[in-house]
């Protein structure tokens, strides 16, 4: 299973719906993945890569639970999150 990173700046989106579509096309996902966890968790799943997932600076509280179950999903896929 080859090993993605993706560099996600926090701070650049306001709210779900930015990130999540910035996180569909980062991954190179379906358009018709859902901006949700559980849709993210299906997409990735048949994505069949593990995602190193980099957060590059702070994460505004607008976003804060939605980080929170994208983490979660990455992790449970085999993925790693990487904080800097």
């Amino acid at each position: 299973m080859q090993n993605n990173t993706i560099v996600l700046f926090p701070a650049d989106y306001a709210d779900r719906d930015a990130l999540y579509t910035a996180l569909i096309r980062l991954l190179e996902l379906p358009a018709w993945c859902g901006k949700n966890a559980d849709a993210l968790h299906d997409c990735l799943s048949e994505h069949g890569e593990a995602v190193r997932l980099a957060l590059a600076g702070p994460v505004p509280e607008a976003i804060q639970a939605d980080i929170g179950r994208i983490s979660r999903v990455v992790t449970d896929l085999g993925g790693e999150i990487v904080k800097s």
